[in-house]
């Protein structure tokens, strides 16, 4: 089974505030993803199961729903806490990561592969993990503060409160950011150290995760699943209003009535032809890559043909990751709009209204 996030709709009003409040309580404790995952899954099905039986929710989670917050949040141990942080340490590590390709990449862009050797200002290593300890300790704070206020603020809701902690967390990633970037270390390092330092540290973060993360796979909702999912319950609505508005036209203008057949008609065309731009999204990658590369030779020149290759295949890469997320959504679009027209077609010969 998906992750209950794509069936949280179906909790009413009273249960889905009380979920919200156990996973606004579990997002500030530090229990590894995975395991709350597992446990608001088990909760979720819990919650149904009540609601369907037409139980009420304080029959599950008593009266006293901090005290029901912190017992479900007891069932974790010391190891759960480990597992938090090596999670959170991953997630360092791939930024790590970056930051040290990145400035591989400068440093070959500005000396060649010989400049791989030699120690780089350009990100503060040392910076960057004392940044990301403060950013850990921030949210261990807010975290703690959050606890021990949300079910003291009657007049705030869980949404808000978790939106305000989110906010709270970007903030302290930007100063990251700022910190990182307008301090100069004083270890400087290749940037191939870090770089294998993070490798290393990922490698065997996997392998000892590999069952536990396999596991949690199976069932991890990803967000553009989230999204397509809301966007399927949206779409018939979007189209209806469509058709009213083509029809609202059609009579201002004299014609009468807008034949559905004939609006189910033009959007087939639409669709045929929103696929037919498919060598839009191909060759635009290309097109601008040379283009770019004869405009950079043309006015300021390439310091030999490492420099060349190296601007090309960065180019295309970019234009690459821009492009392709755009056409599969435009390719999405296309076959949720289709499965509706035939959908409608279907209840045209049905004799279904429409």
């Amino acid at each position: 089974m998906k992750s209950y996030a794509m069936y949280a709709d179906k909790l009413n009003k009273e249960y889905t505030e009380a979920f919200d409040q156990v996973v606004t309580y579990l997002s500030t404790e530090t229990i590894d993803e995975v395991t709350k995952d597992e446990q608001l899954g088990d909760l979720f099905d819990l919650f149904l199961t009540a609601q369907t039986a037409g139980r009420p929710v304080k029959r599950i989670t008593g009266g006293n729903m901090e005290y029901f917050c912190r017992s479900f949040v007891s069932e974790f141990g010391w190891k759960n806490r480990l597992l938090y942080f090596a999670d959170y340490t991953k997630r360092v590590a791939w930024f790590l990561l970056i930051f040290s390709v990145l400035d591989m990449l400068i440093a070959v862009w500005d000396g060649g592969f010989s400049a791989l050797l030699n120690p780089t200002d350009v990100t503060n290593y040392f910076g960057y993990l004392v940044g990301m300890a403060i950013c850990a300790l921030v949210g261990a704070l807010v975290g703690t503060l959050t606890r021990r206020t949300m079910f003291r603020l009657k007049k705030v809701s869980m949404r808000a409160l978790q939106i305000v902690t989110a906010v709270v967390a970007f903030v302290a990633m930007v100063a990251l950011f700022a910190f990182i970037f307008n301090t100069e270390s004083s270890f400087p390092i290749p940037p191939w150290v870090a770089a294998a330092v993070c490798c290393v540290y990922l490698g065997i973060y996997y392998l000892l995760n590999r069952k536990r993360l396999a596991k949690h796979k199976e069932t991890q909702v990803k967000f553009g699943e989230l999204v397509n999912a809301e966007a399927a319950k949206e779409f018939p609505k979007e189209m209806e209003k469509k058709y009213q508005k083509a029809n609202a036209r059609s009579v201002k203008k004299g014609k009468g009535e807008l034949n559905y057949a004939a609006f189910l008609e033009k959007e087939e065309r639409d669709c045929r032809r929103a696929l037919k731009i498919k060598w839009f999204y191909l060759l635009t990658p290309p097109v601008v890559t040379m283009g770019s590369a004869l405009y950079a030779a043309h006015f300021d020149g390439f310091g030999g043909l490492e420099d060349v290759i190296f601007f090309i295949v960065l180019m295309l890469v970019v234009e690459c990751a821009i492009m392709y997320p755009f056409w599969r959504l435009t390719k999405y679009g296309v076959k949720q709009r289709q499965a509706w027209i035939k959908e409608k077609y279907r209840d045209l010969e049905d004799g279904t209204e429409v």
